[in-house]
């Protein structure tokens, strides 16, 4: 018996967490700014929980409607088949996973050698931090032992003010763990790099949470906007800087500093019910997104057919000799439009032997009155 099916059953699970994933980021992406101007930046923050919600809910189990059955179909053959047949219908099914771990490596590669690159440049102070050239911007690099990183001319570009301005900014960046969230970020990003959203999120992230944790370390200490944003205008650096990696935190690298000071200005002056509207616009967006994604998920009504009546004609698969033995069982889901025309076509099962189920199916003669009935059916092969 083939093991194909349940590897396959999780690859489709995987497929619909990524689909979930991507509504949640276009939720992000339309909602950040506008409920930054009306909340603030922590509640805006606040949305990229959206994403990780909808994954959860695309990836559980479905519980829709049942789907009409259709009758088996049981194939025997004589095992009479040529391994160069059998080769060349398997290579195509693994070129997909191939392709994808190729593009996983490197994007991993690449984010790794960023941060190596940035990290060997960095001479090491007998202190707990790292010192970076005079003129840069100081940040946080490290996930599990988060490290200061402190530009050489710290103590002298910077007043005591400024600088304890400086390390209560790092300490909070500390706090909240967001070089943990931005490595879970890229995480993400490494296992769906062929998805735009997330080369997207990853800059967008990291602005908002230099935001959030500007108004977090302010709503400690309301009223100071001004000297913080003075201490703020220092760090932008003098020169061209590398690119930060994933793990670390610069100020320079988060958003453009007139933007930013502005949002500390309007933030200080908030008041507290736009901040409560902001949290309940939070809540509804959640309930949206998770209703969006089981809707999409549910699919279209089923309508009230009989297996007969749905799919009167349907031809037997035309199967090609394999170098295959044993018996093989796979499933096959499908929708069948208001033409009778099948769609969608999802086969678990034997990889050497789903072009052949698709075929079958695609040339059926099937009627859906009400258009999107979707259908099951199963299909075991025998070679002896």
């Amino acid at each position: 018996m083939s093991t194909e099916p349940g590897v396959d059953a999780l690859l489709h699970g995987l497929w619909q967490a990524h689909l979930g994933l991507s509504l949640g980021l276009l939720a992000v992406a339309v909602l950040r700014r506008p409920l930054r101007r009306i909340a603030g930046p922590r509640e805006a923050y606040a949305l990229w929980l959206l994403p990780l919600l909808c994954m959860a809910c695309a990836a559980l189990p479905e519980t829709g409607l049942p789907r009409l059955q259709l009758a088996p179909v049981l194939w025997q053959a004589a095992r009479d088949s040529l391994a160069a047949s059998a080769q060349a219908t398997a290579l195509p099914a693994r070129a997909g996973p191939l392709l994808w771990a190729l593009g996983a490596v490197l994007v991993a590669a690449w984010h790794g050698l960023q941060h190596w690159r940035f990290m060997h440049a960095l001479p090491q102070d007998p202190q707990a931090c790292l010192r970076t050239p005079r003129g840069s911007s100081p940040g946080l690099v490290g996930v599990w032992r988060p490290r200061l990183l402190l530009p050489l001319d710290f103590e002298d570009r910077f007043t005591p003010e400024e600088r304890a301005w400086v390390l209560a900014h790092e300490a909070m960046h500390a706090r909240r763990h967001d070089n943990a969230v931005r490595l879970l970020a890229a995480l993400l990003q490494t296992l769906a790099w062929f998805n735009p959203l997330l080369w997207w999120a990853l800059p967008a992230l990291r602005q908002d949470q230099e935001l959030a944790c500007d108004a977090a370390l302010l709503r400690q200490q309301p009223g100071q906007w001004r000297r913080y944003a003075q201490a703020l205008l220092k760090t932008d650096p003098q020169f061209t800087v590398p690119a930060v990696p994933i793990a670390a935190s610069a100020w320079q690298h988060s958003h453009p500093l007139k933007e930013r000071i502005a949002m500390l200005k309007s933030d200080s002056t908030l008041p507290l019910w736009r901040r409560r509207f902001g949290r309940l616009g939070l809540c509804a967006a959640a309930l949206l997104a998770t209703a969006g994604v089981q809707a999409l998920r549910a699919g279209p009504t089923q309508p009230p057919l009989t297996a007969a009546q749905a799919c009167p004609q349907m031809e037997r698969p035309v199967v090609p000799d394999l170098n295959l033995k044993g018996e093989y069982s796979l499933t096959a889901r499908f929708e069948i439009n208001a033409k009778g025309e099948t769609s969608n076509i999802r086969v678990v099962g034997e990889p050497q032997l789903r072009e052949t189920v698709r075929e079958a199916i695609s040339r059926y003669g099937c009627t859906s009155p009400q258009g999107g009935l979707e259908v099951e059916q199963h299909f075991v092969f025998r070679y002896d």
